[in-house]
């Protein structure tokens, strides 16, 4: 039979390779589509062209039902709509990241959903595929909100991956450097995309700018049947080969006996160990100074961010010990506790979802470690929930960066910033988010290096804190050990 495709964005380049063909875009770009349409229908295929702005769920839902109704299903979905607006750390608003969010982010959980429940019900798979960029791999100064949503694709996309994998539905995504595509020309490049050939020469194996057929090649091939057993990984990780560096941000399986969490802090030398790649990362901080060093601490009532919190003090830092008013109690109990260590603390009780509350309670040293965790699959998870998690997790994790580094910037003497990055399967809200955390961290590293300020992301897995237990749907704590347990045995190489 004739398999139907769905291309989202697809006045901006890409087209389809033997299928019957929806198109769709906006309003504004309702000449392209058509122009576009018609090419498609002189190579032989039927194909519908469809007005709808993927930010808005219901026009992407309405856009599945009348493709469905016209070309008779629906066997690939291409969610390639986005927009590319660039901004520092300090000059983004929340205005221009939930735009870019709405439409990169937002845009590509609304394609996959409304594919994937049209594919289960059709039940013979599919094939889901969306665009993330290399901006979704390492970031760039600059580049945060862009960066942000397209780590959040790859987050998407893995967890699709392993939701829909058992309904014969592949979820991958593609990321491509710099393609001469209108995206690219209207943001600066040039009509040729020479603007950024300087830029990228360092880099780039391939001395050149990217053509749009050569992502449609890759698009092709991830929807064909030769790509039947090709999905999303759920790990992945970057490495470059260093000696020195000021700035080191890895994940390793495990860590040597050496590697001490609070070393950046101490202006020690630490190292990390990777045992599959035998590598070995050396990272030096500065010259340790001889004043009391001071720490804000985020989300500190409790977990993770308790523990850092009298680890730190166990190390002579003085704590300001942050969470949110009904944590209360919590806080002044950890503060009496710190002070028993020899240390000074203070209660400031804040949201970190609210910039202006952040600004108030910033010093020398940032730990951004509060988040909550919103558990739902990519099917079920509401804007509700989707949105309170990246407002915490992600919007608060750039609101305690840059308050942080504008005090340490003034105050001229470095400074260290640490936030909290981790994911898990069926919690697509938190993953996006924490993906989120790392296009920042590595974004505000680059930014403000110049400063003598480091930027690090720790990511664990499945710690014993209360926010895990709370997430397990009303299960025990040992059942869900136990069920941490018997996944990683079924998933190990």
């Amino acid at each position: 039979m004739t398999k139907v495709a769905i291309v989202t964005g697809a006045a901006q380049g890409l087209a389809s390779d033997g299928m019957d063909v929806a198109i769709i875009d906006l309003p504004a770009k309702k000449e392209s589509l058509e122009k576009v349409s018609g090419e498609i229908q002189a190579l032989g295929r039927k194909s519908l062209s469809l007005i709808a702005d993927v930010s808005k769920e219901q026009e992407v839902k309405d856009a599945v039902k009348h493709t469905v109704e016209i070309l008779g299903g629906l066997d690939v979905m291409v969610a390639n709509a986005g927009i590319y607006q660039a901004a520092s750390m300090f000059d983004v608003s929340d205005e221009l990241l939930d735009k870019v969010l709405g439409t990169n982010l937002k845009g590509v959980l609304y394609s996959y959903r409304a594919a994937a429940l049209q594919m289960i019900q059709q039940g013979r798979g599919g094939r889901i595929i969306g665009a993330s960029s290399t901006s979704g791999i390492q970031s760039t100064a600059a580049n945060v909100p862009y960066a942000v949503s397209k780590f959040g694709v790859r987050a998407i996309t893995q967890t699709a991956a392993l939701e829909w994998g058992q309904y014969g539905i592949t979820v991958n995504a593609y990321a491509p450097g710099i393609i001469l595509t209108p995206l690219v020309t209207e943001s600066g490049g040039g009509p040729n995309g020479e603007n950024y050939v300087n830029m990228l020469m360092g880099n780039a194996a391939m001395k050149r700018v990217g053509q749009p057929e050569e992502v449609a090649a890759l698009v092709s091939f991830l929807a064909s049947d030769g790509a039947s057993y090709v999905t999303a990984p759920t790990e992945d990780l970057y490495l470059r080969e260093v000696d020195e560096c000021d700035f080191c941000s890895v994940r390793p399986q495990c860590v040597n006996e050496h590697f001490n969490a609070a070393d950046g802090l101490n202006n020690n030398q630490f190292s990390l160990t990777i045992p599959k790649l035998n590598r070995y990362l050396v990272s030096k901080t500065p010259t340790a100074r001889s004043m009391t060093r001071v720490a804000i601490v985020t989300g500190a009532a409790q977990g993770i961010g308790r523990a850092i919190a009298l680890r730190l003090a166990s190390d002579g830092v003085d704590i300001a010990v942050n969470d949110i008013t009904k944590q209360q109690t919590e806080v002044e109990q950890l503060i009496e506790e710190i002070k028993t260590l020899g240390q000074n603390a203070i209660a400031v009780l804040a949201d970190v979802s609210k910039e202006a509350e952040v600004q108030e309670m910033v010093s020398k040293t940032m730990v951004a470690n509060a988040a909550v965790h919103g558990f739902a699959s990519v099917l079920d998870v509401t804007d509700e929930l989707f949105d309170w998690t990246m407002n915490v997790n992600c919007k608060g994790v750039l609101y305690c960066y840059r308050a942080a580094a504008a005090q340490m910037i003034n105050q001229g003497r470095g400074g260290r910033i640490i936030g909290a990055s981790m994911g898990g399967e069926m919690s697509v809200a938190y993953v996006a988010s924490k993906f989120g955390v790392r296009a920042i961290t590595q974004t505000a590293a680059l930014e403000w290096g110049e400063h003598n300020i480091t930027v690090n992301a720790y990511a664990p897995g499945l710690i014993d804190t209360p926010m895990s237990i709370s997430a397990g749907n009303g299960a025990s704590r040992e059942q869900i050990i136990q069920a941490v347990r018997d996944y990683q045995c079924n998933n190990s190489v």
